[in-house]
């Protein structure tokens, strides 16, 4: 879900932030960075990169959409181009916004991953990995030889994953609700809905779903 606000305080606009940026009559997003600002009146950032594929659009009027993160959000604005300078150094000036449009990421996006694990279904315990992951829960992937009969599993059971998670000493329980299965050829990925998380893991599987998302 988008929502709107019209203050800079209600964002982080910090020199040295990356952002994507959609520039008018160029098909293909292209990176920069923040560089500074002037609150209400102007932002300076970096000659998009890759340079030589934009440079003809730097002239002033030129609509921008910028996209950047922001604490788990995606933040927008649109802007226009005020001016491009290549003395003493290339920089872009572009107009400062009149809004921010937020999408929250953190309640809806997966990250992948392969995080080892151990799940315990009923009694019994079975290797397995976290392929997937977001701040209110994951997907788990558990295979089986031939030999192995698969785990009756339901929708609604309590399942308990046992793991060494990043950024924390010590293996973590994490329980959760079943919320949707799929089986595979010697293989189940169960959907998983966290449940009474303490509050560090939640905040250190939201850190790492941050460091996750800025290395895609």
């Amino acid at each position: 879900m988008f929502t709107e606000s019209q203050s800079k305080k209600q964002v982080n606009l910090e020199a040295g932030i990356k952002l994507q940026v959609n520039i008018q009559g160029i098909a293909t997003p292209v990176n920069s960075f923040l560089i500074g600002l002037e609150a209400n009146q102007y932002l300076i950032i970096k000659p998009p990169n890759p340079f030589e594929s934009v440079k003809h659009k730097l002239f002033p009027g030129t609509e921008f959409i910028i996209k950047f993160l922001d604490e788990g959000k995606i933040v927008a604005f649109k802007s226009k181009l005020i001016d491009f300078v290549s003395k003493p150094f290339k920089l872009v000036f572009i107009e400062f916004p009149k809004k921010f449009v937020h999408h929250d990421l953190r309640s809806t996006e997966r990250i992948n991953c392969a995080i080892p694990a151990k799940t315990t279904i009923k009694g019994g315990e079975k290797e397995a990995i976290i392929v997937d992951m977001s701040p209110k829960g994951c997907g788990v992937s558990i295979r089986f030889s031939k030999d192995e009969n698969q785990i009756a599993v339901s929708q609604g059971e309590i399942i308990t994953l046992k793991c060494l998670f990043p950024g924390m000493s010590g293996e973590q329980n994490i329980y959760g609700l079943i919320r949707n299965i799929k089986n595979k050829n010697l293989e189940i990925i169960l959907g998983i809905q966290f449940v009474d998380l303490e509050e560090e893991l939640q905040q250190k599987i939201e850190d790492f779903i941050e460091v996750i998302k800025e290395r895609m």
